[in-house]
């Protein structure tokens, strides 16, 4: 490195840069508020987002910042991405990480995010536009798109004439049929996790009762809407015109939460709870809106 903090493999100067370096800290950063609760632990992160956009740049009506410094100093300025203040915010809830969001340019253009891949990275913007109340579509648009996806991987695989004694681990990258992001964000109200490593951060996370099992039961739906001001608004459909389904719902995936209140149906009247767990009766065909 010869004395520049630049350097170095993986550093600054390498070509993905910032994309890489600060998305290692938001890891540790929402990594150690989970384990902690210590809301601090996302400062680091914080502080880098921040430092990068006091070193902002107009270009063309898009706000750019630097993903690289080099011996000529910063540089490969790009369009500010919300993928990391998304992943903040989706954590801390704070009115502070949701203004590290709002003052990016070009938000409309986040309503036409690229389709899910099977390599393990997905858009959040879309997501977060929906939760905000600007992109009623998206569920029905990243469903399709979603299953667009996984029709183009298997015929991949169905079309892969290579031999697979020469076949390089990268090779499957684009290949993997396995496409959650849209269920994860849509029924668990969480954004997807950061690729090389981050953690599936998400408001709730279900049991099936009589099952004595994780996940949503059979026929039952699952659809978080909105989310603002540490309360979200969550949809449960029993598609079942015969069986009744019960489900538990946990505060947070990792049980890291509490539900302080909760109303049913009535948006005007809320119950206290004070609980990491509610349990909910679904009759058959039936629909409860519920919001915490």
């Amino acid at each position: 490195m010869d004395g520049k903090w630049w350097g170095g493999y993986y550093g600054w100067r390498w070509p993905h840069g910032g994309s890489v370096l600060l998305s290692a800290i938001t890891i540790a950063g929402t990594n150690g508020k989970l384990l902690t609760g210590e809301d601090s632990m996302m400062d680091l992160a914080r502080s880098q987002i921040d430092l990068l956009w006091s070193l902002r740049q107009q270009s063309g009506g898009e706000i750019q910042v630097p993903y690289r410094h080099t011996d000529s100093g910063w540089a490969d300025y790009r369009l500010a991405s919300p993928e990391l203040a998304i992943q903040l915010w989706n954590v801390s809830q704070s009115s502070a990480d949701l203004d590290r969001i709002l003052r990016l340019s070009n938000q409309d253009q986040w309503d036409r995010q690229p389709p899910p891949r099977g390599n393990g990275k997905s858009p959040n913007a879309g997501w977060f536009r929906f939760v905000q109340g600007h992109f009623p579509d998206y569920p029905e648009k990243i469903l399709h798109a979603s299953y667009r996806e996984v029709c183009r991987a298997l015929e991949s695989i169905r079309q892969d004439s290579k031999d697979p004694s020469a076949i390089y681990i990268q090779h499957w990258i684009h290949r993997n049929p396995v496409i959650c992001a849209a269920l994860t964000q849509l029924t668990t109200g969480g954004s997807y996790p950061i690729y090389h490593g981050g953690l599936l951060h998400t408001l709730v996370r279900y049991y099936d009762f009589n099952q004595q099992q994780p996940g949503l039961p059979e026929d039952v739906a699952a659809l978080i809407d909105g989310i603002d001001n540490n309360k979200f608004r969550l949809h449960l459909v029993n598609l079942s015109p015969l069986h009744s389904r019960r489900l538990v719902i946990q505060a947070g995936m990792f049980g890291e939460h509490k539900f302080s209140e909760v109303s049913i149906t009535s948006p005007d009247v809320w119950q206290s709870i004070q609980s990491k767990w509610l349990q909910i009766l679904l009759l058959p065909g039936n629909r409860v809106e519920t919001s915490y």
